[in-house]
Formats: structure tokens, sequence, C-alpha cells
């Protein structure tokens, strides 16, 4: 009698189609709970190789600052040196001025081709 009350109502059917619904909505539950991990963990990386290729162009762009840095190092050096400055301006053909010439001239320049 039980089993024709459950058979002609459909409970146990109904039961079932619960139990269905509820494996499936976990099943989706956890889709979208992997799904939202494997988003955060390809945004997790993106973000460190982003970060590692900025620290990699930071360390060509150091070391070019660091290459202009000695080389005009070397210049305020040469620059310092009288000696080195007459050298200089003997290598390319320049003389100094003398200061009454530097005076008189309109835009004052320090050394002129012979």
């Amino acid at each position: 009698m039980v089993f024709q009350d459950v058979v002609r109502t459909g409970v146990r059917v109904r039961s079932q189609a619960v139990v269905r619904y509820r494996i499936l909505a976990g099943t989706r539950l956890w889709c979208v709970l992997v799904f939202a991990g494997v988003v955060a963990y390809l945004t997790a990386c993106g973000y460190v190789y982003n970060l590692s290729r900025e620290r990699h162009r930071l360390f060509i762009q150091r070391e070019a600052l660091r290459k202009e840095y000695y080389l005009l190092l070397s210049q305020y050096e040469t620059l310092r040196d009288p000696v080195r400055i007459q050298k200089r301006a003997q290598a390319f053909g320049m003389v100094p001025l003398t200061q009454p010439q530097a005076v008189a001239s309109a835009p004052v320049v320090l050394a002129q081709r012979h």
C-alpha cells in the first residue's frame, strides 16, 4: 500500500529529481569555483610576468644611465683640468681667446678655430 501511494503520488520521483538537481547544483558550484580559481591564477601569472618585464626594462635603463653618468663624469674631470682643456682644444684646432676678445665678442665663446 505504501509503495502504491508512492507510485501514485510521485513523491519518490520528485525526491529523485531533487537529488539530481542538488547534485547538478553542487557540480555547477564546483565548476564556477574552479573557473574562478583558474582566472585568478592566470591573472596572478600575468601580473608577475609584467612585473618581471618591467624589472628587466629598468635594469637595462639603469645600465644605460650608469654608462651616461660615467661618460659625463669623465667629461667633467676633463673640464676641471686646464692642461687637458688645452690639449683637447689643440686636438680640435682651437685656440683659447684672451679676455678682451671674449668680452668684445657679442656671443661669448671660449674658443674658436684657426
